[in-house]
């Protein structure tokens, strides 16, 4: 036996020589085996013969068409076939062919291998997608059902039988049926895990017609040379309807912090307005400083909540913002005439929630009263600068400084109210509080930490 021979005697796989009619001319000892007969018996048999009788003239017509397809060329991709035994029994079979030129005509060589192994991994992989929570879906790249979950009939309504070989596009509502077989073509094309229409509302279509929310993930599957598509589908009906009760309860929810903060500044500004009234009572320098030192702090912490009713944002106040506006109140109050008093900001955006906002409000408050009172005694034209920026290190820095004459002797120690209230609040937010006063001018400084971590409106 030469060594060709030998190579097809004890292939582990069988190996069959057809003739153009199907018949068998040859045959090695595994396939002899693998079908329970003998090679004398099979040499001249059909191959048709080692098909289940009930799927003979299709299969055989499935391995024609195959075949025809080779025009001469090397081993095809294999065909998922059924063999049939002699005893009559059946097992899973994976067949290539190729075409093999003759004296006597063009051959084919037809090669079977037990798909026992495939069989058992494609049960297997049939468990997994029955057993799937989801709806799955796999679609071969014509766009129809190859096949679908028990979850798939609960969730469309549509018995698995009336769905294996239809369009997807029957699980889609109407209106977006002419676009999908285009975006269909693109995944085909470059096939890959991902979710379908991400940041776009996506409904499936049940038997009764009615629609329903859903996600879909969207996995390419490689099965006998063809790319297929399985779509694992979750009805988000639920979480839809949960969505709404959340955001109406959130809305709910923000109105009434709204109408907190509103009640609160008008509170406050009931409070202010008392403060005024009293000071109209009394002609005591002293008692009316304290009344409009008491209104200013009034005004400042209603300005906060001020900010945070007027704005989308309800948990945070942009202090560069709230700064400049209460900077331009102080001046009006203090200094109404603008050409002898300016007021120059450079601020940046810093979101401060309430529990930062109203002590740097009042600590902005003092700083600017008391540059506005004393840096520019007897008519003294200057300016007064305001400067608000982030640093390294999540630190924010408040800035406010005047070239007028400078606090008097005594004073950076904090003896006085406005200062010692100023430090109390820079302890209060773990900042650090610095005032430097000189011939040419007032400068005070806080430093602190800011939480970035404060949403954005």
């Amino acid at each position: 036996m030469n060594r060709v021979a030998q190579v097809f005697e004890y292939l582990p796989d069988a190996v069959f020589v057809l003739r153009h009619d199907w018949t068998i001319t040859d045959v090695n000892a595994r396939g002899a085996s693998m079908y329970g007969y003998g090679r004398e018996e099979l040499h001249g048999m059909s191959f048709a013969t080692l098909l289940p009788e009930r799927l003979r003239e299709r299969e055989i017509a499935r391995c024609i068409q195959h075949v025809m397809t080779l025009d001469g060329g090397p081993q095809s991709p294999g065909l998922s076939l059924v063999g049939r035994c002699k005893d009559g029994g059946e097992f899973p079979a994976d067949a290539s062919f190729s075409s093999m030129p003759s004296g006597d005509g063009a051959l084919v060589l037809c090669i079977v291998r037990d798909g026992a192994d495939r069989a058992r991994a494609e049960d297997m992989f049939r468990g997994l997608v029955e057993a799937a929570p989801d709806a799955m879906v796999i679609v071969n790249d014509e766009g129809r059902i190859v096949l679908v979950n028990s979850q798939t009939e609960r969730v469309f309504g549509h018995p698995r039988e009336e769905l294996r070989d239809e369009l997807v596009e029957v699980l889609i509502p109407e209106r977006f049926r002419r676009l999908h077989p285009n975006h269909r073509g693109g995944y085909f094309g470059a096939p890959r895990v991902r979710p379908m229409g991400v940041g776009l509302e996506l409904y499936g279509l049940r038997k009764d017609g009615g629609e329903f929310p859903i996600e879909i993930s969207l996995s390419p599957l490689v099965r006998e040379g063809r790319t297929l598509v399985l779509s694992a589908i979750r009805d988000i009906t639920d979480r839809k309807r949960t969505d709404l009760k959340l955001r109406a309860s959130l809305q709910d929810k923000e109105v009434l912090l709204k109408e907190i903060h509103h009640r609160v500044k008008n509170n406050l500004a009931v409070v202010s307005s008392l403060f005024y009234l009293e000071s109209t009572y009394t002609h005591d320098a002293p008692t009316m400083k304290i009344l409009q030192e008491s209104q200013d702090r009034v005004r400042a912490m209603a300005l906060v909540h001020e900010a945070l009713y007027s704005s989308e944002n309800l948990q945070a106040v942009d202090f560069g913002d709230y700064g400049m506006k209460l900077g331009q109140q102080l001046l009006q109050t203090y200094a109404p005439d603008p050409a002898r008093i300016r007021l120059t900001t450079d601020v940046q955006s810093v979101r401060l929630d309430i529990a930062r906002a109203v002590p740097c409000g009042l600590i902005l408050n003092e700083l600017m009263t008391n540059a506005l009172k004393h840096a520019f005694p007897g008519g003294r034209a200057g300016q007064i600068r305001m400067n608000l920026s982030r640093r390294a290190n999540n630190a924010c820095v408040l800035e406010i400084s005047d070239d007028g004459v400078g606090l008097a002797p005594g004073s950076i120690d904090g003896t006085t109210l406005g200062l010692r209230i100023v430090r109390l609040l820079a302890r209060q937010l773990n900042g650090e509080f610095s005032i430097e006063s000189t011939d040419h001018g007032t400068c005070a400084c806080l430093t602190m930490e800011i939480n970035d971590d404060v949403p954005s409106p």
